[in-house]
């Protein structure tokens, strides 16, 4: 079986004459496609069984380093030949002959480590779509493309970072990122390396230093003072008993700087900028909001003054996943996750406007509903419409209206939002006050997870959410990109796992690797219409053929939201 695309991004043409690349992420490897013809243009990094004439781009002329991975990632290397464990130790990308001591502070690279060929999980682009930025999983790293005109990727910088980044985001003048770690802190560093902000000549060293340096005991940072709950009692008993460990801590050896921190694992992270009557006071003020594991959702100052608290929006009583700032409407905040609802907020007052419920939604595209029995997780029967989970009522809650309006929550349906994503109805939203006025507002689509379905809600200038269309879809939605220029969305699918499954492989996988939707104009009824015609010569091409191992590690790439949720009370009680 070809591996599915878990990543999409679509960026706009450099010079204006044409719709765009789209850049779908596939494992470790990034595919260029061309909007207007379905061309493949390159895939970075080159692949063995690919062409060169289609690997060097239209221009068929490119840099090295557009599309060769570096050393540390050559997939020839038997695994014995790489380095078996992860260090932090700063390197440059290339080989070490090629530069001189000065240049390597200068690029200010370090080179990841860890074996085998790194996923990408998230793909972003700057708003002119120049620049390009993929991150990685397990190593770690956060790379930084120039995608050129001919649709090459030129890889410009490799940063690793101490913990795994779960959000990322570009700053609204395209200069910074914003990283944000399961560990709760955010970073932010400049998008392009320059000569006056690169690392000193003595940090490219402390990796060394630091290795012959003498280890250090381990010592948990928790004690029996600040532990209260049952499971971390004897997580902290285990800790204690591992003598033979030693304290292996390396900092960011690349400029950098520690904007704000939570006490659990964040999840999203979004950027808005208040003015006129939005903001308060009328004082343009920026924001950063995050959102955490912890059912939190903070608004912190932007830069320079990130550590100030504004406020919190609290109401979830599962993890928050997903985020959303409707560019329309910069004060309405949409924040999904482990419930079976939406929230919108006034985040500037932290005040909730609207609770929506999507257990009707999913109910309505689950397979039980057309006499199938896949359930939406086969590691738990979701949805299966039981006399027990009916509470003696062994009867389907009927496909009509009065279902829809059903406030009846199943007690085995997990939710589990995976994506929020605001599409405007005009691309002068958000640009003033009377613009806003004028407009149509917009349109919010909501993915969860294992659901293969896309659900619409119409979102108000007002803030209202009101649920408008159901986009079927033939497998589970992996990623969702947009395209001003089409006014369309390209869906990346599960053609591996059943429909609703995420471990139930499919007899066929047949070739829907993603689907496209055209959005019709306000005479048509505003409308999602499907036309997979337009993706038929990318969906014929796919990726490549997985092995058994990616086989066996696919499910974990591609569905982990539901990990999210928390273990049951009964384990945290102080026994």
């Amino acid at each position: 079986m070809k591996h599915p695309f878990q990543c999409l991004l679509i960026c706009p043409s450099q010079d204006c004459s044409g719709s765009g690349c789209l850049l779908a992420a596939a494992a470790s490897y990034i595919y260029t496609f061309s909007l207007d013809n379905q061309v493949l243009l390159s895939t970075w990094p080159q692949r063995e069984d690919q062409p060169n004439d289609i690997s060097d781009g239209l221009n068929g002329n490119q840099d090295e380093g557009s599309t060769k991975r570096s050393p540390a990632f050559d997939p020839d290397k038997e695994p014995q030949e790489l380095v078996g464990k992860k260090r932090k130790i700063s390197h440059p990308i290339d080989s070490p002959e090629n530069y001189t001591v000065k240049e390597k502070s200068l690029k200010g690279f370090q080179k990841p480590t860890t074996p085998g060929e790194p996923d990408v999980i998230r793909l972003i682009s700057t708003t002119s779509g120049r620049h390009v930025v993929a991150v990685s999983g397990q190593d770690k790293c956060i790379r930084v493309f120039e995608l050129q005109s001919s649709g090459v990727l030129k890889l410009l910088s490799e940063r690793c970072m101490t913990k795994r980044p779960s959000a990322i985001l570009i700053t609204s003048n395209d200069e910074r990122i914003l990283c944000a770690d399961k560990f709760g802190d955010v970073y932010s560093f400049p998008l392009l390396f320059t000569q006056s902000k690169g690392v000193s000549t003595d940090a490219l060293s402390l990796g060394e230093e630091e290795l012959n340096a003498p280890k250090k005991a381990f010592v948990p940072a928790a004690t029996h003072l600040t532990v209260h709950t049952a499971r971390n009692q004897r997580t902290l008993q285990e800790q204690l008993k591992r003598t033979n460990q030693v304290s292996e801590k390396t900092g960011l050896t690349f400029e950098h700087q520690l904007l704000l921190g939570h006490v659990s694992m964040l999840t999203d992270i979004a950027q808005v900028s208040l003015e006129g009557l939005d903001a308060p006071q009328g004082k343009r003020r920026s924001y950063i909001i995050t959102s955490d594991r912890d059912e939190h959702i903070r608004v912190s100052r932007g830069q320079p003054q990130a550590y100030l608290i504004e406020n919190y929006c609290l109401g979830h009583t599962d993890f928050v996943s997903k985020i959303c700032v409707p560019s329309w409407r910069p004060r309405t905040l949409i924040s999904g996750g482990g419930d079976d609802y939406l929230m919108v907020w006034d985040w500037v007052l932290g005040r909730v406007l609207q609770k929506v419920n999507l257990t009707a939604e999913v109910q309505s595209v689950h397979p039980t509903n057309s006499g199938k029995e896949t359930p939406f997780d086969d590691s738990s029967p979701v949805l299966n419409l039981t006399e027990q989970t009916l509470g003696g009522n062994a009867k389907s809650l009927p496909h009509t209206e009065d279902r829809r309006n059903s406030s009846h929550r199943l007690d085995g349906l997990q939710i589990a939002v995976s994506g929020i994503w605001a599409v405007p109805h005009s691309d002068n939203c958000g640009q003033n006050e009377e613009s806003r006025a004028g407009a149509q507002a917009g349109e919010v689509l909501v993915a969860c997870e294992s659901v293969p379905a896309i659900f619409c809600f119409d979102h108000s200038a007002e803030g209202a959410l009101t649920f408008r269309q159901t986009l079927s879809l033939a497998g589970n939605p992996l990623d969702v990109a947009m395209c001003k220029a089409t006014r369309s969305i390209n869906v990346a699918i599960d053609n591996v796992h059943k429909p609703g499954t995420t471990r139930i492989l499919r007899n066929n996988q047949g070739n829907a690797f993603m689907q496209r939707f055209v959005k019709l104009s306000q005479a048509e009824s505003r409308s999602w219409v499907k036309d997979d015609r337009s993706v038929s010569a990318i969906n014929l091409q796919g990726s490549f053929e997985m092995t058994d191992q990616q086989m066996k590690v696919l499910p974990d790439l591609l569905y982990g939201i539901r990990n999210l949720r928390k273990r049951g009370k009964e384990e945290d009680s102080v026994s």
